[in-house]
């Protein structure tokens, strides 16, 4: 079950709001999220316990990837913080190509002897900006920000577009405050992977330049854990 709550405040020209489907396919991002089993807090719940962390504070995000790649005239940059901070653009002319990416998050085992059931929260403070000249073959800029629940064995549990853009639609400049929640069932020994992924992309056809940026001003996390219903109990899983 999710929820989904947004308060969006848009600027510039408006364009239509639309899910994308990136070059590696299914809006995967090129960043293959991972933190050895040692490096990552261990959850245990008994009983009618509950085990909760609050992020960034007073506990700081313990994933925070970023990557990007540039080919041609093209400019990529993005960086990510463990308060809940990132931000991805590309600045691409004349035939030029890149992405960049970020990943700001929280990863954790869970090691109790029974599944539990977790309700994530999450809260951004974002923007995005995509422009193209329109009418050029190949020339295009997108952008989207997406909330991500993912086990260590690479299973997603929970994908959310919380916002995208594409200059296909129009070129435009969006800010909002986006807030969402999610309940599931995490089984035992395994790890994972709570983030919110960012994600620019821009490709300039023929001397046309096309600019692409998102950005994460600030995130909130709550992650809530109990033992889940036994209706909802499953084999242990092997732990990477």
């Amino acid at each position: 079950m999710s929820q989904r709550v947004g308060k969006r405040t848009w600027t510039g020209v408006i364009g239509v709001l639309s899910a994308l489907t990136w070059g590696c396919g299914d809006g995967e991002f090129q960043i293959k999220v991972a933190k050895p089993a040692a490096e990552r807090p261990d959850v245990r719940v008994a009983g009618i316990e509950l085990s909760s962390v609050s992020l960034p504070d007073p506990t700081p995000f313990n994933v925070t990837p970023f990557a990007s790649h540039e080919s041609g005239a093209c400019s990529a940059r993005c960086s990510a913080t463990d308060q809940g901070a990132g931000a991805a653009s590309v600045d691409a002319a004349g035939g030029g190509f890149g992405w960049a990416e970020f990943h700001v998050g929280y990863a954790f085992d869970q090691l109790s002897d029974h599944p539990v059931s977790a309700v994530i929260e999450v809260a951004v403070e974002c923007a995005q900006s995509v422009e193209a000249t329109a009418g050029e073959p190949n020339n295009i800029a997108k952008a989207t920000l997406q909330f991500l629940v993912r086990d260590s064995n690479g299973v997603t549990l929970h994908r959310e577009t919380l916002a995208a853009a594409s200059s296909e639609t129009g070129n435009r400049r969006w800010s909002a405050s986006e807030a969402s929640a999610v309940d599931v069932v995490l089984p035992p020994g395994v790890g994972y992977f709570v983030t919110v992924a960012g994600r620019a992309e821009a490709s300039a056809g023929g001397t046309r330049k096309s600019v692409a940026t998102v950005e994460v001003k600030s995130c909130r996390m709550k992650v809530v854990c109990r033992k889940a219903d036994e209706a909802a109990a499953a084999p242990p899983a092997a732990r990477p």
